[in-house]
């Protein structure tokens, strides 16, 4: 049974959560990831569908853009291992950089990116570096026109066949990552504050405990993703994935028979997903920092009302492709979680998805 009362995420009802946040958050900018190769992660992501920056500096991290947006949206530096270490969020104009400063106490510095800006940095409760920029560029190098749908009493595609070889989906714009916590809250919470984030889905366990939170941006009567920011409860602090945005199904599916013929490591897809709409298709990139490819996903205004439901691995997606097998779920004793919570967490990740899974048929 769901509970909405242990979790009034609109309000931002929260231990610790002010009503009037921080700041707010416009959309997410870019990601900044280390690995022990850096020229191999960004030939994935350029058959992923990036590209790298005009005016990039070899001797600086490797940069890639989208074709919307700003002037970058992938930051690449050489680390001992493959993982996020930073997430750049573009921000509205209220409140100020300085209103923001001075509650913060932190300094205003030229934004470290392309596109110019000034920024505001800190860090989240997992660790990540998040870096707070107004003023950024935000510009377009352009795409092939979209091409309109045929349906049942509909004709807007007309002496157009459609694509039908495999080509680069090409990505317009960053658009959410996901993160698995053991402080569920605390992730939530923090993002609340800082960001302004609120909540467009929350799934929880049968007690009422929050095991997956999407969260948007606040833009007020202009339409948001609907989650640009994704936490779910895990025993340990673990990145899920980064999603880029592409023009539709037909590109999210050609640019799958492309990376195969390329011989990247496929993920899971193609899907629609329940809470938010997408269409889908994962990747693996080199070293198992996990990408997402999706299209046609949920638009919300600010005053659309948070919406819950429990957490079950059959609430991943409407359909497609079975979800691959979760690894097996170990709960260390020493987390500070309810009396309960571990073992419904369990048995919800230990339920397959599909009736047709446990009867052993071939997915």
């Amino acid at each position: 049974m769901v509970r909405p009362e242990v979790l009034d995420a609109q309000s931002l009802d929260w231990p610790g959560v002010q009503m009037n946040p921080v700041a707010r958050a416009d959309g997410l900018l870019g990601i900044v990831a280390e690995h022990p190769d850096p020229a191999r992660l960004a030939a994935f992501l350029v058959d992923f569908g990036l590209d790298h920056c005009a005016d990039a500096v070899p001797t600086k991290p490797i940069l890639l853009r989208a074709t919307d947006g700003g002037d970058w949206c992938y930051s690449i530096q050489p680390g001992a291992s493959p993982k996020i270490v930073g997430l750049a969020f573009r921000m509205r104009d209220t409140p100020s950089a300085r209103d923001v400063a001075a509650v913060l106490q932190s300094p205003i510095t030229d934004s470290p990116f392309p596109g110019g800006g000034i920024c505001i940095s800190c860090v989240d409760p997992l660790g990540t570096r998040v870096f707070l920029v107004w003023d950024c560029k935000w510009s377009t190098i352009g795409s092939a026109d979209q091409q309109p749908d045929n349906s049942a009493g509909r004709s807007g595609r007309i002496n157009q066949p459609r694509p039908s070889q495999p080509a680069r989906a090409i990505i317009r714009r960053a658009g959410h990552c996901v993160w698995r916590t053991p402080d569920l809250r605390g992730a939530v919470t923090w993002y609340a504050r800082h960001l302004g984030l609120i909540a467009s889905d929350v799934q929880t366990l049968p007690s009422g405990e929050p095991a997956l939170v999407f969260l948007r941006c606040d833009r007020g009567e202009m339409a948001s993703d609907h989650h640009t920011m994704v936490f779910s409860l895990s025993p340990s602090i673990m990145f899920g994935h980064v999603a880029f945005e592409v023009d539709d199904i037909d590109t999210l599916a050609l640019g799958q028979q492309f990376l195969r013929s390329a011989g990247w490591q496929h993920r899971w897809g193609l899907g629609r997903h329940a809470k938010g709409s997408q269409v889908f298709d994962y990747w693996i990139a080199p070293g198992g920092i996990e990408h997402e490819h999706y299209a046609d996903g949920d638009l919300l205004t600010a005053d659309f009302p948070t919406r819950y439901s429990p957490f079950t691995l059959a609430s991943l997606w409407s359909w497609g492709h079975d979800l691959p097998p979760p690894p097996p779920v170990a709960i260390p004793d020493r987390l500070q979680w309810p009396v309960g919570v571990a073992a419904e967490l369990s048995a919800a990740l230990g339920t397959p998805g599909r009736a047709w899974q446990t009867r052993g048929e071939p997915t």
